[in-house]
């Protein structure tokens, strides 16, 4: 068996080596890019939180929520049901350095019975606790796109692994033409599938141009404007027509995971002392000017917490479709309304 690095990139952890972590208990998701950094998560809450006992064997931190170091207390504790504890820290580059004093010793030797799965953009390798991470934890790089290659390899990667085929010159058409950002094109490659809808047996570049070229339903956008101004009852309504009229679930998680990755960037932006029309002029290139407005009253009913938790509350909806026997148009509802009355903690 190929032996795992001490380093992986996040693609090569979904594609090769997730299945080969048995021995693992420490992972580090280091990066900026949220949607490869929400399907390790996924892969690893699959892998280990067992849904019987999710209750007492599963917890998990936000950085900068945590005030001391009594987390430390459940990397401690042994399961209660499960073969397995997990103890997700988000963010752990945003806690304070004197509540992270225990944790090195930890890393050093850890429980065989938990599992640590820790999040940041980035770690400091010169303090202690950095070089206890980089040598006690398998590190997964989630990397935002920086190039066309990284869009050409990741639709190469999605295309093989869903074994579909498109032509050279779709695919280099849909390159040129996304969004350099792995959560738009993804939700750019959904709406092909769909426009397909299996029946080629190759995409050709005519198939993807009317794709990208054309909303599928207005709808989606509907739900999303009245998700921004968090109408609980519109919203609901709203997903009960759309499920009626046959749209995809999968395909609403998707969009919905894009828009608030939007709004998450314009909450960043804020954060950055930016104006509204700096904003507007030069971030938001990939959002019609017509709409602009729009999406930055939406963020401004959201915070950065309160997105964070829809980002988990997605992923919960996406895996529930995928293994649950709970119908479709529950899990649905409920997403839709958490979202909407998302709040942040006090």
């Amino acid at each position: 068996m190929k032996q795992i690095p001490q380093e992986v990139t996040a693609q090569e952890f979904i594609s090769e080596y997730h299945a080969k972590t048995s021995h693992v208990t420490i992972y580090t998701l280091l990066g900026a890019d949220m949607f490869y950094m929400g399907k390790v998560l996924q892969i690893l809450i699959s892998k280990y939180v067992e849904p019987a006992s999710k209750d007492f064997d599963f917890i998990q931190y936000y950085g900068d929520e945590i005030r001391n170091d009594s987390f430390m207390e459940q990397l401690d504790m042994l399961p209660f049901m499960a073969s397995k504890r997990v103890v997700i820290i988000r963010d752990i580059d945003k806690i304070d350095a004197q509540h992270l004093q225990r944790l090195p010793a930890y890393l050093k030797n850890p429980s065989s019975e938990v599992i640590l799965i820790m999040t940041a953009e980035k770690i400091d390798a010169r303090t202690v606790v950095g070089k206890e991470i980089n040598q006690h934890s398998l590190k997964v790089i989630c990397k935002e796109p920086r190039y066309l290659k990284d869009i050409k390899n990741w639709l190469e990667t999605e295309l093989t692994r869903r074994k579909i085929k498109m032509d050279s010159k779709a695919r280099e058409f849909f390159s040129d033409t996304v969004q350099m950002d792995y959560c738009a094109a993804m939700n750019e490659l959904e709406k092909i599938i769909l426009y397909t809808d299996g029946s080629k047996d190759v995409i050709t570049f005519s198939d993807v141009r009317n794709a990208l070229g054309i909303a599928r339903s207005n709808t989606i956008y509907e739900l999303q404007d009245s998700i921004g101004l968090k109408n609980c009852v519109e919203s609901l309504s709203m997903l009960e027509r759309m499920l009626q009229n046959d749209m995809e679930p999968i395909y609403i998680i998707y969009m919905l995971n894009g828009f608030f990755q939007q709004l998450w960037k314009i909450l960043s932006l804020f954060r950055k002392n930016m104006s509204q029309n700096e904003i507007k002029q030069r971030y938001l290139n990939e959002i019609h000017p017509n709409f602009r407005d729009k999406m930055i009253r939406f963020a401004q009913n959201y915070s950065h917490k309160q997105i964070r938790r829809i980002f988990d509350f997605l992923m919960e909806a996406d895996t529930d479709l995928k293994s649950s026997g709970i119908k479709k148009n529950l899990i649905m509802d409920l997403l839709v309304y958490r979202i909407c009355n998302s709040r942040d903690r006090g």
